[in-house]
């Protein structure tokens, strides 16, 4: 008895001089939750709105942070959209940044909807922030569209700088979930490329690799939007990268059926309201057989619960970055073993992932 009292007084005195085997001690409790940070070009009910949403929601997931950047809407107008999801979803104590304005070649939204233009794709209608007016201040923006003033204050640091700084801090056990344009990120790792080791994962969505773009035929919106940034990411050596493409997003649509069962799910009136202001929600109004891409939601789905991914595949691939070329933005497989190799999903199980969304938005 005497001697077990003593290992036991032994072990904790060991535990509270070495803080690393007090985590160990943590860990094995059974504390698995993920750390993610997410840098979105957010919008309010939709895509990545509910992608932020049910991420809050899981128990499973721990949010480092809110990155935005232009590209569904300018970078300021998604900090507000987000914060106001915060607000309400339980993210009042979660950073948040408005990152990047413009793409990271400062002429790259002049030529942009020549290039649509000149080239169309099948939605090429949707010119995303460039379809809206500039909003250059999220705070004017939010007390307008909301008509009160935010409980939420966001960080005036750098959101490059921010992302790095938190990529350091804990070396190896970060989750970026990048599901806008990559221009913030990209931004990181020209300034500290040795993040892209110490990350855990990166999961994106964006490019259209083995099938037609959408902006374009040949480029999917989030990685035209800044091709070059694209690039960097894609080959800087993460130790896992997976890009959610249009080629497993393709294959998942939402019909009203399935929309009203996420609507139907939240409780929050608030949070109805938002869904309801949303096009979705107003296009299966006027619509009921109409179907629609959810996009950003597959990548936090990925995010929460990896193994909803049935079929894919682990390819080495690149992003056309050059301004000059007609495929400027395409993302194409190649043989260069240069460049890193990039787990692609082909199939996801949507049974699951349907669940995921309704139970964590369940929450609310």
């Amino acid at each position: 008895m005497k001697q077990s009292f003593r290992i036991l007084s032994l072990l904790i005195v060991v535990i509270f001089l070495f803080p690393g085997c007090q985590k160990l001690q943590q860990d094995e409790l059974g504390d698995n939750r993920k750390s993610v940070l997410i840098d979105s070009d957010m919008v309010e009910a939709f895509d990545d709105g509910v992608a932020f949403m049910i991420l809050l929601g899981s128990d499973d997931i721990e949010i480092e942070g809110l990155t935005t950047v232009t590209g569904n809407v300018w970078a300021q107008e998604a900090l507000a959209y987000g914060i106001r999801i915060g607000e309400l979803c339980g993210g009042k104590d979660l950073t948040y940044i408005g990152g990047s304005q413009y793409p990271m070649r400062p002429e790259r939204l002049d030529s942009f909807k020549k290039e649509v233009d000149a080239n169309p794709g099948q939605d090429a209608s949707y010119l995303g922030a460039l379809s809206f007016p500039t909003v250059n201040d999220w705070s004017p923006f939010y007390e307008q569209r909301y008509g009160r003033k935010p409980e939420i204050r966001p960080s005036s640091e750098d959101a490059s700088e921010y992302i790095a700084r938190q990529i350091l801090s804990a070396p190896g056990q970060l989750t970026i979930l990048a599901i806008g344009p990559c221009t913030n990120i990209a931004k990181a790792l020209v300034s500290h490329p040795e993040i892209a080791s110490e990350t855990k994962e990166i999961i994106y969505m964006g490019g259209a690799v083995w099938c037609d773009g959408n902006t374009t035929p040949y480029a999917e919106m989030n990685f035209l939007y800044d091709p070059e940034a694209a690039a960097i990411c894609l080959r800087a050596p993460f130790p896992k990268q997976t890009i959610v493409s249009l080629d497993v997003c393709n294959t998942v649509k939402m019909d009203r059926q399935q929309f009203m069962a996420v609507y139907q799910s939240v409780h929050s009136e608030e949070l109805k309201k938002l869904f309801r202001g949303n096009y979705a929600y107003q296009m299966f109004e006027e619509d009921p057989s109409a179907t629609q891409y959810v996009w950003d939601l597959i990548s936090a789905a990925i995010a929460i619960d990896s193994d909803i991914i049935s079929e894919y595949k682990d390819v080495r691939l690149d992003v056309d970055d050059n301004p000059d070329s007609p495929t400027y933005g395409k993302v194409y497989e190649t043989q260069s073993s240069s460049r890193q190799i990039v787990r692609v999903p082909l199939q996801i199980n949507q049974e699951r992932f349907w669940d995921i969304i309704t139970s964590r938005l369940s929450k609310y």
